[in-house]
């Protein structure tokens, strides 16, 4: 099976329990929301912290699935950046 196979697959099994993911999501908020009821005095339970994404942000699995061809292209881009003066 190739890497493109396998992504789609795992797309599609999450596509297929989206909806018992959902469930799981609010069952998991509701417990929450009563432990946090019960510990209302400790900070636990504080805003997350903010995360950031830059458009020029590459996925990890993008490299594994990208054509080799692209993948040269993308390493002489890299080359050629490097020798640009900044």
């Amino acid at each position: 099976m190739s890497r493109v196979q396998e992504i789609h697959g795992g797309f599609r099994q999450l596509v297929e329990n989206l909806g018992r993911l959902f469930e799981l999501e609010q069952e998991r908020d509701n417990i929450l929301g009563v432990m946090q009821s019960a510990t209302r005095q400790l900070l636990i339970f504080g805003q997350p912290g903010a995360i950031s994404i830059e458009s020029t942000d590459t996925p990890e699995w993008v490299g594994d699935v990208a054509f080799p061809a692209l993948t040269e292209l993308q390493a002489e881009r890299d080359l050629l950046d490097s020798k640009m003066p900044t």
